[in-house]
C-alpha cells in the first residue's frame, strides 16, 4: 500500500493473509476520508499495518502500542516507507501516561484494532469526544459489540460494518466498522 514496508522477523508478527490485508487496509484508509490536516492515532498499532499507510495520507499519526518489538518493528518499518509524520510509542494503553499521550496529540481521528479481548478498558478512559471518526478493526465479534455499546453511549453512529474472512474455512475474522458523530 503506497510503498509502504514492513521489516519483519521471524518471531515478528504481521497479518499472513496478503491480499485481505491490503484490502482491510485500503478500507480502512477510505473509510477514515483522511485528508492533509487529520491527526490521526492508532491504538494497539502493532506492526504499523494501518499506522505507516495512514501516515502517508495524513499531518500526523501516534501509534500507541503494548508490545515493545512490534514497536521497533513498526519503527523500522516507517524508517523504511520513508515516513516522518508518525510517532510510536510502548505504552500500557490503559495509564494515565498513554492517555495524556493521546490527548496531547490533538488528534481528531482514531484507528483502533485491539486483540481478541476488545479495547473497553481504553475506550472509558478516552476523550472520544476529540474525535470526529472511528475506524475499529476487530478479530473478535463478541468484545466488538460491547466495545460498540461505549461508542454509541458516547454519541456515535456506527455507520459502515464489513467483515473480512481472513484464513477460509475457520473462525478468524477481521470485522471493520466506522463510526461518526
Amino acid at each position: 500500500i503506497d510503498a509502504c514496508q514492513y521489516p519483519v522477523g521471524l518471531d515478528d508478527f504481521i497479518q499472513v493473509n496478503a491480499s485481505l490485508n491490503q484490502s482491510m487496509i485500503r478500507t480502512s484508509l477510505d473509510q477514515l476520508a483522511l485528508s492533509p490536516d487529520d491527526r490521526v492515532v492508532d491504538l494497539f498499532c502493532g506492526s504499523g499495518n494501518f499506522s505507516v499507510p495512514i501516515a502517508k495520507q495524513s499531518q500526523y499519526v501516534l501509534g500507541i502500542e503494548g508490545v515493545e518489538a512490534m514497536v521497533h518493528q513498526a519503527q523500522r518499518g516507517a524508517v523504511a516507507s520513508e515516513v516522518d509524520n508518525i510517532e510510536f510509542i510502548h505504552a500500557d494503553l490503559t495509564t494515565s501516561a498513554a492517555m495524556q499521550a493521546i490527548k496531547s496529540s490533538k488528534c481528531n481521528k482514531l484507528l483502533l484494532d485491539p486483540s481478541r479481548e476488545g479495547a473497553k478498558a481504553i475506550l472509558t478512559q478516552l476523550d472520544l469526544l476529540q474525535f470526529e471518526r472511528i475506524v475499529y478493526v476487530s478479530c473478535n465479534p463478541q468484545s466488538w459489540v460491547h466495545d460498540m455499546e461505549v461508542l454509541l453511549a458516547a454519541g456515535f453512529e456506527c455507520r459502515h460494518v464489513q467483515y473480512f474472512d481472513m484464513f477460509a474455512g475457520t473462525t478468524h475474522t477481521e470485522l471493520l466498522s466506522v463510526f461518526t458523530r
